[in-house]
Formats: C-alpha cells, sequence, structure tokens
C-alpha cells in the first residue's frame, strides 16, 4: 500500500473518531497540573497546601460536572435524531451550487434538517458532503433556525463553500452529520445516504482592459 492511499485511507476513517484530540490533550493538562502541584506544595501539614487541594478538588468536580452535562445532551441530540430519521421524523435537504452545475472553485452549498431534530445544549451539529472518491467537502454548521409562523422551529440548516478546483463531474454519495458538546471533546457521526451530481464549468473571466502607449518613433 502506498503511502498516498494510506494518507487518504486514515483521512477518511478519522472522520469516524467520537473522541476528538481536545478531549485527549484536556485530560492530559489536568492530569499533568495536578502531578506538578502536588509535587511542588503537596505537603501534608501545609496550611497552604490543605486550601490548595480543597480548591483543586472543587475544580476537579466542576469540570466533571461540566463535561458529564456537555456529552450527556450531546449523546441524547444524537440520539433523538437517529430515531427520528429512521422513523421518517426527520428529513435532510441539501443545496449544491443551483443543483446540477456551478463553476469551479469555491462552490456553495447548504444543508437543511427539517423535523425532530435539536442541538446539544451549547454544542453545534456540523455536515461535510462526501464524494465517490472518498473526499469530503468542508464542514457546514447548522446554525441557523427556521420557524413557522414565529413560534416553532421546524428546521435547522446552515450554509458554506467547498473548493472544487478541478472541472468534471461530482458524485455526491453520503452526508456525513456530526454532533458535538459545547467543548468539541466529541462528535457524534451519523451517515445519511444523499445521492446527487453536479457539473463543475470553467470559472468565468472577466474581459481585461488592455492600453497600449505607441513607441515614440512610430507616433
Amino acid at each position: 500500500m502506498s503511502s498516498s492511499v494510506l494518507l487518504r485511507f486514515a483521512s477518511y476513517w478519522s472522520h469516524y473518531l467520537v473522541v476528538r484530540w481536545q478531549f485527549i490533550l484536556t485530560i492530559i493538562v489536568i492530569w499533568g497540573g495536578g502531578l506538578w502541584l502536588r509535587n511542588q506544595y503537596g505537603q501534608e501539614d501545609s496550611n497552604l497546601w490543605i486550601v490548595m487541594n480543597q480548591f483543586l478538588a472543587i475544580l476537579q468536580w466542576t469540570l466533571v460536572g461540566l463535561f458529564i452535562l456537555s456529552l450527556v445532551t450531546a449523546f441524547f441530540s444524537w440520539a433523538l435524531f437517529v430515531y427520528a430519521f429512521r422513523n421518517k421524523k426527520t428529513s435532510l435537504q441539501l443545496q449544491f451550487g443551483d443543483g446540477q452545475r456551478a463553476p469551479a472553485g469555491w462552490v456553495p452549498l447548504s444543508v437543511t434538517l427539517k423535523g425532530m431534530v435539536i442541538r446539544p445544549l451549547l454544542g453545534t451539529i456540523r455536515a461535510r458532503l462526501m464524494f465517490s472518491n472518498k473526499k469530503f467537502s468542508e464542514p457546514v454548521i447548522l446554525d441557523k433556525d427556521f420557524y413557522r409562523k414565529r413560534l416553532l422551529r421546524h428546521s435547522i440548516g446552515g450554509t458554506g463553500e467547498t473548493l472544487l478546483h478541478d472541472r468534471g463531474i461530482y458524485d455526491v454519495e453520503k452526508v456525513h452529520l456530526f454532533f458535538c458538546d459545547m467543548f468539541n471533546l466529541i462528535a457524534l457521526p451519523y451517515t445519511v445516504p444523499f445521492t446527487q451530481q453536479l457539473f463543475t464549468l470553467p470559472m468565468e473571466q472577466s474581459e481585461a482592459e488592455v492600453r497600449a502607449q505607441p513607441h515614440t518613433a512610430v507616433e
């Protein structure tokens, strides 16, 4: 297996990782900081260490509580969407270019989820398109709410752009949704089959105005 194929394989499967690098980094920082403080001030008969130890315990359990709340709300939003989508109570709509063609370059796209869907508490829902060559589009954050008669929200959506610099045909096979918690520690994935084909055309070139001055001898 060549290095390019291996890198593409690793890049593809990295999108399915639930635990993000922020989660691992947070654990390392908290564990390393606590170990350093214990080595520096960890004296049982020190009043400073007694106060500091109590403060660290309060801080530790506060962070643990916030992390648990963040992860539980992300999992609840993900589970609710999976249930609703499988029971056809939620649908996905995609607008890629004008639906059929777009100039090569930065192509606009929009993703909308209709029906029973909620965001994680202070978290986000992101969407990425997967093409037939196992490449992904740029992520789109679904941060817009659409209301019916200004009372009930009936859908959420987001807009973005993705770079398609090569002219040709792009086949969209799937849409990957990621439910991220407010600390961006985990990203719960769900894959929605979606088929669409887009033709990318040459970019329009603006006419350049050229001004040429004749040589003095010719003039």
